[in-house]
């Protein structure tokens, strides 16, 4: 929160205004969501000096495979969650603009230089332009359900890192455990939270977004909060791609339990993670923390049922293009529906 280009405060959106008008832009593209961030969308432009042209981009329709993001624009604006924030990326890469983020809920993405892309081989992450300028509005009426699926993303930490720690001892990759256990703390705060609603949970949340977004960066890759819980929750994205899905904080978690599942018997990996200072969490009190702030806790309350969990399971280990090695990649598909099954199936 303190660094100069963030500014976080009931004037946030005051000041994006300047900063425009100080930048001399003359056309701007934002991406929005032309539902989800209507509602302050009316309220944003307001501040957007007149003399600009701004040019409206659905984020939806920015994130299907193929979508052009070239345009003839000076400066791109991310406005909205996570999905805007990475397709705005993604013009000021293409488009060698100035971008700027103004996200309307916390999500590791607002520090990040990394944005997460569908593609035909699968999801990627891809190293973008550093953000001139991150505008974040205190007070923002954001919805319960965006608050607690981001809650759940953020919990990404407790199985990401034992699966960096497990590509480590296979001699897959070098984890920097330092940065590792700088993701660790930040993932412990979130049990903190028991309110999401509440004016300090919210505060809580934009500031572990964005020390998390910030880790990632060092690192040079999501790895400090994406394994196989990241790849459970493309798959069922996958699974359920003509269907009604959950939001992606909510499968994030769920997939965070599924992790601590298969996880849970490995001996060396957790001989491992107590000698670099990690501690154990027990799957059981995990999943009582999930039920605690709304959280799904089964394929049934995301609604893969049936044949849809054994496609998740073994879609999940090759939905990413570029190899990153977890503790699925350690179990056949049978042990892996085998220790599931009696815990998160129904």
């Amino acid at each position: 929160m303190e660094n100069k280009n963030i500014i976080f405060s009931n004037q946030a959106w005051s000041e994006l205004g300047r900063y425009l008008h100080n930048a001399d832009f003359r056309t701007v593209a934002v991406v929005k969501d032309f539902n989800l961030t209507e509602l302050f969308w009316d309220e944003l432009k307001e501040y957007i000096p007149r003399k600009i042209k701004i040019i409206e981009v659905d984020g939806v329709n920015l994130k299907k495979i193929g979508a052009n993001h070239c345009f003839s624009v000076e400066c791109v604006i991310g406005f909205g969650g996570g999905t805007n924030i990475d397709q705005a990326k993604m013009i000021a890469l293409e488009s060698k603009c100035s971008l700027v983020i103004v996200p309307t809920k916390p999500t590791a993405a607002i520090a990040s230089r990394v944005a997460s892309i569908e593609t035909l081989e699968g999801r990627a992450t891809i190293e973008t332009p550093e953000a001139r300028a991150v505008f974040i509005k205190k007070g923002i009426l954001i919805p319960e359900e965006l608050l607690v699926s981001e809650c759940g993303d953020m919990l990404s930490s407790w199985s990401a890192i034992p699966d960096a720690v497990l590509a480590h001892i296979r001699g897959k990759e070098n984890a920097k455990m330092e940065l590792l256990m700088g993701a660790y703390k930040r993932g412990e705060r979130i049990f903190e939270i028991e309110n999401v609603c509440e004016e300090e949970s919210i505060e809580l949340l934009y500031s572990l977004s964005l020390e998390i977004g910030i880790i990632g960066d060092k690192y040079g890759s999501t790895r400090p909060s994406s394994g196989t819980e990241h790849k459970i929750s493309h798959a069922i994205d996958e699974v359920l791609k003509n269907k009604k899905r959950k939001l992606h904080g909510e499968q994030v978690s769920f997939g965070v339990l599924c992790s601590l599942y298969l996880q849970e018997e490995h001996d060396l990996l957790h001989k491992h993670l107590k000698q670099f200072g990690f501690s154990k969490i027990k799957p059981s009190d995990f999943k009582v923390y999930l039920g605690k702030i709304g959280l799904p806790r089964s394929f049934e309350e995301l609604g893969v049922r049936g044949p849809e969990v054994i496609s998740t399971l073994a879609r999940a280990r090759i939905v990413r293009p570029e190899p990153r090695y977890t503790i699925i990649d350690e179990l056949t598909n049978d042990r892996v529906i085998e220790i599931l099954k009696d815990n998160v199936y129904f």
